[in-house]
Order: C-alpha cells, then sequence, then structure tokens
C-alpha cells in the first residue's frame, strides 16, 4: 500500500497512449520487496481512472488525489505508451502499476 503524494496528469489520452509516473509514500509492501520510503509508479491514462486489483478490498481508482492510499500492484516491464515522467531526476526505479484498488480511509 502506498499513499499518493504528487499525482500529475497530461493532456486527454484520446490519441496518444500516456503512461504518468507519480510519487508515493510507502506504507506497506505486502508481497515482495522494496526497501525504499518513495516509490514511483507509472499509471496508463490516469485521466480514465485504474482498473481495481481482483481479491483486494476497495474501489478502482476513479481520480488520483493527493493523500490517498491505493493498494496497487506493480510490474517493471514497460508495456509501452508514451512515458511522461516528470521525476526524472530521482534514481529510484520506475514500476508500471498493472491496476491500483482505492483503500477505505478507516485503513491504514
Amino acid at each position: 500500500m502506498a499513499r499518493l503524494v504528487e499525482p500529475k496528469s497530461t493532456a486527454g489520452c484520446g490519441v496518444l497512449h500516456i503512461v504518468v509516473v507519480m510519487r508515493y509514500e510507502v506504507i506497506e509492501v505486502i508481497d515482495g520487496t522494496y526497501g525504499e520510503r518513495e516509490l514511483y509508479a507509472a499509471h496508463s491514462c490516469p485521466e480514465m481512472g485504474a482498473g481495481r486489483c481482483p481479491d483486494v478490498p476497495g474501489k478502482g481508482v476513479r481520480r488520483f488525489k493527493a493523500g490517498d492510499v491505493h493498494h496497487l500492484r506493480l510490474d517493471q516491464r514497460s508495456r509501452g505508451g508514451v512515458l511522461f515522467d516528470l521525476f526524472s531526476d530521482k534514481r529510484l526505479p520506475r514500476y508500471r502499476a498493472t491496476c491500483a484498488s482505492l483503500v477505505p480511509p478507516e485503513s491504514p
């Protein structure tokens, strides 16, 4: 789980497949290992929201808002699209979000 710190946006995804990098604060790593406090996750066409992660409580992300907590499934492989990365000066790797569920406010 990670709290969205800096959402980013671009023009609509009508003609181009835009992939936008956003900055997260790591709250908890549920599966795998990740030792950093910040995470840079790329979302496909963020103006369209993000599909819900199956088998995880919470709804899919309809709008990316700073402060919201997301349960993310991440992949290190690139899947195409035009990458929009305003954090290119940061040394941490980029991950591709394959899904994102909005964690209810009463959760961590």
